[in-house]
């Protein structure tokens, strides 16, 4: 059983009184849209290289630290 959600489309929205005209259910959404797998090999990459560069500056602070 799905979750479902109280939604209003912009046209039937009163922004001065913070009320809907014509309210209608729908199902909540999934949270992440689904990637492909080039978006994921991108962000894999991303997340890499950041770590990368993170462990060369740590490292280069210790031996900064060491001489």
């Amino acid at each position: 059983m799905s979750e479902l959600a109280q939604y209003c489309h912009e046209a039937d929205f009163t922004p001065a009184t913070g009320t809907c005209a014509a309210p209608y259910w729908g199902p909540v959404s999934a949270g992440l849209p689904p990637l492909s797998i080039a978006d994921a090999q991108s962000i894999a990459l991303a997340i890499c290289l950041l770590w990368a560069v993170a462990f060369g500056f740590r490292r280069l602070t210790k031996m900064i630290d060491q001489s």
